[in-house]
């Protein structure tokens, strides 16, 4: 009412006073018909709030009778009364959730129920079973937001800093110790009962099974720890908790003894495998310390702050230093730089066709044709002019995320294409698009080879972003940015990998168009990285071949 009808805290008041019984609407009613109808006007300024209130409401009464609650509510919403809610504080949020709000109502237009009445005896059945349905998200992926997510949902993802908690809670061997156990190899076995001795032991079958079962367990761990491992771009920190520093220091750990990833970290520092990761071991004691130390330098600080609003800083002979460098003016301000993708170097250095050149006409007349470059698998069902870019941005999408620990079968191939879909980790509109055999073909190819050796190494990246001067020695030249499909480090030098999904005939179609493409791919690296280019290759998923630039 506040809001729609303009009335103040005191004339809500006012009306609630009189009417102090049922509901708020039942006390405007009587409010209504007492004091703002035939000559029983008692407060004009009130009743003229009223009664423009009572006509709106008559107004959307009648509304109702031919518009879905879905539109009157868009009608509302899109209103003055939708940009009075933005302007509240947290209105964005607020504004959310009414269009929450809304999406309900479009669903409820979907059932067999219609009009006011029955959305309402909707939303009190939600109420009463105490459905809830939690605000509107306003978060995307570029927000500054910390999220939280089990090893397998983080899997194929990457942040710039991963916290992977919690590396000292025990392995789970339950597996290992039940009176049953089973094995592919070893068939069965169960423990041994002498009934008259009324005693069970372990069987050597048993045992040796338990034992390999161990073992599996802890290979299935160390996968799952190295995938935590690896979500973190820039920096990856590791906790747990252990009873004393001794743990951490004294432990003789083996594999045989493995209990948690702590102790596969310090097996693999002992074995001098882990040499970048600067272990700390903190106290109570030292986590309090350092809460009271940076509540004391808060304090510092805001004691500071108040001597300079009181002009009393003890720093007050750097007030000139200070006020020069805030009104520093950077002398290269109009200096603007020019940056361009490399995709758009490339085509604008693309030789024009040649009617005379008639082998360089062909392969360019195909090479262009990127909004059909599925069609070589799937002609008849493409009708949007989009789905050939769809289709090379699905199959980017699948070889960045593939798991090269995974065996390459059509099966395994066909179970994470609907892995990748069912928990999200491709845009909707990619499902469906990628083929299963291109996707295998590539996998089974002898570069797939290659880069999972690498990944297993710990050699291998994909989707590597960069931005360099195009001339070195100058560092005023055009910037020049680009992403970089993969690339794997081979005898101390650089392999570079660019999948291409164009609808080509021939190798020299691909060469003529990306070769400037992966020469400023082969430049940014060498830089970045200070080593040598051992080669470049494209993969094109139509050809199913490696072609090396």
């Amino acid at each position: 009412m506040s809001v729609i009808g303009d009335f103040s805290e005191e004339d809500v008041a006012l009306i609630r006073s009189e009417f102090k019984d049922g509901y708020l609407y039942e006390a405007f009613i009587n409010y209504f018909i007492t004091h703002c109808t035939g000559e029983n006007v008692t407060n004009g300024t009130l009743c003229e709030k009223v009664i423009s209130f009572n006509e709106k409401i008559n107004e959307y009464r009648k509304k109702s009778e031919y518009l879905s609650v879905s539109e009157i509510l868009t009608e509302i919403i899109d209103g003055e009364y939708g940009n009075i809610i933005k302007a509240l504080p947290g209105g964005k949020k607020k504004f959310a959730n009414l269009n929450m709000l809304l999406m309900k109502a479009i669903e409820y237009g979907k059932t067999s129920y219609k009009g006011i009445f029955q959305f309402n005896r909707y939303i009190e059945t939600i109420r009463k079973y105490e459905i809830d349905y939690g605000e509107a998200n306003l978060s995307d992926e570029n927000d500054d937001t910390v999220r939280i997510m089990s090893i397998h949902k983080s899997k194929g993802l990457e942040f710039p800093v991963c916290f992977v908690s919690g590396i000292s809670k025990q392995i789970n061997f339950k597996d290992t110790n039940a009176a049953v156990l089973t094995d592919g190899q070893f068939a069965i076995a169960t423990d041994i009962i002498d009934i008259e001795r009324r005693v069970k032991s372990k069987s050597l079958f048993k045992d040796a099974i338990a034992k390999k079962k161990h073992t599996e367990i802890i290979a299935e761990e160390l996968r799952l720890l190295y995938v935590a491992m690896t979500r973190a771009k820039e920096k990856l920190i590791l906790t747990g908790t252990v009873k004393d520093e001794k743990t951490l220091t004294e432990s003789l750990v083996t594999l045989e003894n493995i209990t948690s990833y702590l102790d596969m970290y310090i097996l693999a520092s002992d074995n001098g495998v882990v040499d970048d990761i600067r272990l700390s071991y903190y106290t109570q004691k030292d986590l309090i310390d350092d809460a009271v130390k940076e509540s004391i330098g808060n304090e510092a600080l805001r004691a500071e702050l108040i001597r300079l609003i009181a002009g009393e800083s003890e720093f007050k002979e750097y007030d000139n230093e200070i006020a020069k460098r805030l009104e520093f003016s950077y002398p290269y301000e109009d200096k603007g730089y020019v940056k361009l993708g490399v995709s758009q170097i490339m085509h604008n250095s693309q030789k024009p066709i040649n009617a005379e050149n008639s082998d360089y006409a062909e392969s360019t007349a195909y090479i262009y044709e990127e909004t059909n470059e599925d069609e070589a698998y799937d002609k008849e069902t493409s009708s949007n002019n989009n789905r050939g870019a769809l289709h090379g941005t699905a199959v980017h999408r699948i070889l960045e995320i593939w798991d090269y620990s995974r065996e390459v079968t059509h099966e395994s191939v066909r179970d994470f294409l609907k892995y990748a879909e069912d928990e999200m980790l491709m845009e909707e509109e990619l499902f469906g698009i990628v083929n299963e055999d291109e996707i295998y073909n590539f996998l089974t190819s002898d570069i797939a080879k290659r880069m999972k050796e690498a990944d297993e190494r710990g050699e291998l990246r994909r989707e590597q972003p960069f931005v360099i001067c195009d001339d070195e020695n100058d560092p005023e030249s055009m910037l020049v940015q680009g992403v970089i499909d993969a690339f794997f480090f081979e005898d101390d030098m650089i392999v570079i990998v660019d999948y291409k999904t164009n609808n080509v005939k021939t190798e020299k179609a691909l060469k003529d168009k990306y070769k400037i493409q992966l020469d400023y791919y082969a430049k940014a690296l060498k830089r970045m990285l200070n080593k040598e280019i051992k080669e470049s290759v494209i993969y094109s998923t139509v050809l199913n071949r490696c072609i090396s630039i």
